[in-house]
């Protein structure tokens, strides 16, 4: 959440664990989910046939949500004249409508007679957040806290930052700084979580949920988050997530991804007829939700619904059409209703945008291999093998690291 100042089967299931880190899952990742985790192996074997089923992270650990708004008076310099006041409350309001490139404009004609307001500063930097402009906003926000050391929302906006850039380490540290200076401060720990789950810091992704609800209980999407953490502990953490998500469905029953994690919930728990209801209710109230139209495919999927599958996935193609996974997903569906020509197309495609895959193609291979193209087959069970074993040798060798 950013915080400006105010102016004046046949196919073999991928369980959806909440904590997938790769790349190959939805591009550029804001954190969300990542959501950062297990990537089970593929059969690497030229005789095993199963097809596999990736469910893609959802976007609930991105963070960095909707925006708030810091007390007007941190860092404002009441001596400009109402022209420039003027001009800053229209930048403020070209910011919450969504003109980023106006806002910007308006905040440096102002910044440029008012160089070291930090409220200016601030909003500039959450500007050149919206506009994807990470660098600048660091910019921004360390030139706002070298005027107001003690203005938590710059060092939260900063490490919001440093987060889609990947340096997780140094946004962490700037989470923790914005909670010495606002203990209370609930974005601050919502956004520090999704940082620690992105370092694999489970347990304390959970703590940062908890005291952040401890703040406010009514943070609906602190609930979901917590939820899916829960979720992703297994069948020891069923019920912990049940309660998660049904709370957050409690304080709003229109919140999407609520619907989408009890879906997951009940889908793993094979109550399929159910969880297909609670993805049908997710895409109603957000008809471009990707992640639960991917659980609900593969409910179909596993409900022999095998058309409606194939559309589900359809529809997440459309709306990731750079996400690797989607493309897998679909090609596993062609495959298995024998459309051989369409998934070797649609693997290719996969291994286009993520060439690292292995799932892709081991299932590839067993595509190509039906179609009697068995040298074209071979090839990619070698890749395949050659993907593991280095993949694997990479973790023996962060084993043996020093701690």
């Amino acid at each position: 959440m950013l915080c400006v100042a105010q102016p004046a089967a046949a196919q073999a299931m991928f369980p959806l664990l909440g904590f997938v880190n790769d790349e190959q899952a939805t591009g550029p990742s804001v954190v969300h989910s990542s959501y950062q985790g297990a990537n089970n192996a593929a059969a690497a074997s030229a005789g095993h046939s199963q097809q596999r089923i990736q469910l893609e992270p959802s976007q609930l650990y991105a963070g960095l949500q909707a925006v708030s708004l810091a007390p007007a008076s941190q860092g404002a310099d009441r001596s400009a004249g109402p022209n420039l006041e003027l001009l800053l409350k229209e930048a403020t309001e070209a910011y919450r409508a969504g003109d980023y490139s106006r806002a910007l404009a308006l905040c440096q004609a102002v910044s440029a007679a008012l160089p070291n307001r930090a409220d200016v500063l601030l909003l500039m930097g959450a500007i050149c957040y919206q506009l994807k402009d990470f660098q600048q906003c660091i910019v921004y926000n360390d030139r706002c806290i070298l005027i107001d050391p003690n203005l938590a929302e710059a060092h939260a906006n900063l490490a919001n930052a440093l987060q889609q850039l990947g340096n997780i380490d140094m946004a962490i540290v700037y989470y923790q700084s914005a909670l010495r200076l606002k203990p209370f401060f609930t974005d601050a720990y919502n956004n520090m979580a999704s940082a620690l789950v992105a370092k694999g810091l489970i347990p304390e992704a959970m703590d940062c949920y908890m005291q952040a609800l401890r703040v406010n209980p009514r943070l609906v999407d602190v609930h979901n988050n917590l939820g899916d953490l829960w979720r992703a502990q297994g069948v020891l953490g069923r019920a912990a997530a049940q309660q998660c998500y049904l709370e957050a469905l409690r304080l709003d029953m229109l919140y999407a991804p609520a619907w989408r994690g009890l879906g997951d919930l009940l889908r793993e728990n094979a109550e399929l007829v159910q969880a297909l209801s609670c993805y049908q209710e997710a895409v109603r109230l957000r008809p471009c939700y990707a992640d639960a139209f991917t659980g609900m495919g593969v409910v179909l999927k596993e409900l022999k619904r095998r058309p409606e599958a194939e559309a589900c996935f359809e529809a997440v193609v459309r709306l990731r059409p750079s996400c690797a996974l989607a493309h897998g997903n679909l090609a596993g569906m062609m495959y298995e209703q024998g459309k051989l020509d369409a998934a070797i197309s649609m693997y290719h495609k996969a291994l286009t945008i993520e060439p690292n895959f292995p799932e892709a193609y081991n299932n590839l291979g067993n595509a190509l291999r039906e179609a009697g193209r068995y040298d074209e087959a071979i090839a990619c069970y070698s890749a395949c093998i050659q993907l593991q074993y280095s993949k694997a040798v990479q973790q023996a060798q962060l084993q043996q690291l020093p701690l």
